[in-house]
Formats: structure tokens, sequence, C-alpha cells
């Protein structure tokens, strides 16, 4: 009689590596799908504006440097897969004296504008984009520190 316990049959091995991989696949392509239907959904930034949008936050960023700002952020966030005009260009910097100034200079705003068209987002829509400048300092001062409630 062979003592050998059944978890070790090479056949059972076989079911239990071809089980586990089934597992790891379906968990691999749910969480692609979720990702994908993020960028792409209604709920997300639309698939064929995401190429534009990064582009253009690099650029962004360029035009930034380029004016003698050093430290600051540029992200983005909206619902441009339902309209385009629903994108929100966000750039955190660390003081208020610093915000004031971005805000003021509508040059600026003008060019992070050019940036968007440059860099292939919907002409029609690049007037409608929003754009949040907000310091670290009022975010900590006025919403505990939480860029969440901020941008709110």
């Amino acid at each position: 009689m062979d003592h050998r316990h059944a978890l070790y049959d090479p056949r059972m091995l076989k079911w239990l590596v071809i089980a586990a991989l089934v597992v790891v696949g379906l968990v691999s392509v749910t969480a692609v799908m979720i990702f994908l239907s993020y960028i792409g959904g209604t709920g997300g930034v639309g698939w064929r504006l995401y190429p534009a949008i990064l582009r253009s936050r690099r650029t962004m960023r360029l035009v930034l440097r380029e004016r003698g700002y050093v430290d600051f952020r540029v992200s983005s966030f909206g619902a441009t897969s339902i309209d385009p005009q629903h994108l929100c260009i966000c750039i955190n910097v660390k003081s208020d004296e610093v915000r004031n100034r971005l805000q003021e200079d509508q040059a600026l705003i003008d060019q992070l504008r050019q940036a968007l068209l440059t860099c292939g987002y919907p002409a029609e829509c690049v007037p409608l984009v929003a754009f949040s400048i907000e310091s670290q300092e009022t975010v900590d001062r006025d919403f505990g520190g939480n860029w969440f409630y901020a941008r709110k």
C-alpha cells in the first residue's frame, strides 16, 4: 500500500498548478478591466484624450520651469469621457505668495492653454478647461492638509 499523501501525487499537483494559474489569470483580467473602465468609461478621463493630457501636463511643467518655478506639481482630473471640457489642470505650490503670483499671471494661463492645444487637446474645449492653482499653506491652514477637500 502506498502511504504517500494525495497532495504529492504528480497528477494532483498538475491540476493544482492549472487551477492556480486560472485564478491568477481571472484576477489579472478583472484588474485590467477595472483599470480600462476607469480610463475609458464615463467615470474616467477618456482613453483617447489621455495621451494628450499627459503630454500637455509635461509641457506645462516645462513652461513653469522656464518661468523660474521649481517647487510645484502638475496633475489633472475630470470627466472628459463625458465631455472634454470637464478637465481641471491642478498646479500645487508650496506658498500662498507663489500661488497668488501664478493666479494673477494671465500670460501664464494662456501659455498653459496653448500647451493643451499643441499637445492635441480638442481646440473647442481648451477655453473651458479649468485651472486650479493652490498652495500647501492654504491646504494645511484651511483644509487640515487634505487636498481632496481643497479641490472640492
